[in-house]
This record gives C-alpha cells, sequence and structure tokens, in this order.
C-alpha cells in the first residue's frame, strides 16, 4: 500500500470514529500527503470538525476541504432539498 493510500485508509477511518463525522459521506484523495475532502456537510461545525479529524492523522501535510454545506442532502444517488424538491 502506498503511503498516500495509507493516510487515506486513516483519515476515512479516523472521519468515521468521531461523532462529529461519522454521519458524513466524503470522499476522501490523497497526494502527496495533501488530503482533499470532497463530500456534503450539513452545517459548518461538521465541515470544520471533518478538516480537524483529518489533520491529526499522522503523516498530512495540508488539508483541502471542499466540502459544501448547505440544505441539500445527498442519499446514494438522489439529491433531496428540505423544500422536498
Amino acid at each position: 500500500m502506498s503511503q498516500d493510500a495509507e493516510i487515506g485508509h486513516k483519515v476515512k477511518e479516523a472521519l468515521s470514529k468521531d461523532e462529529r463525522t461519522a454521519q458524513i459521506e466524503v470522499h476522501v484523495k490523497v497526494v502527496g500527503g495533501v488530503v482533499f475532502l470532497d463530500g456534503h456537510a450539513e452545517n459548518d461545525e461538521e465541515r470544520q470538525a471533518a478538516s480537524e479529524v483529518a489533520k491529526a492523522v499522522e503523516g498530512v501535510r495540508l488539508v483541502q476541504n471542499r466540502l459544501h454545506v448547505g440544505a441539500e442532502h445527498r442519499t446514494g444517488r438522489e439529491v433531496m432539498r428540505e423544500d422536498g424538491r
């Protein structure tokens, strides 16, 4: 396993174990120790927590948090909005 793949695995595991981030669907990509977080967070607190959790993983040099915050929820392939559309 490459070092980036190992870091990615550790970040995903840490995110899934932290109660602040366990419910976030996040895609993690690592390039040269730089972690890219993509997906959707319910609020700014979840988004910030994801950065904090990822930064705490050994080997992470930098976190690029590209999580979107807002009223839309991604569940599988469908997009649900609070207004029902």
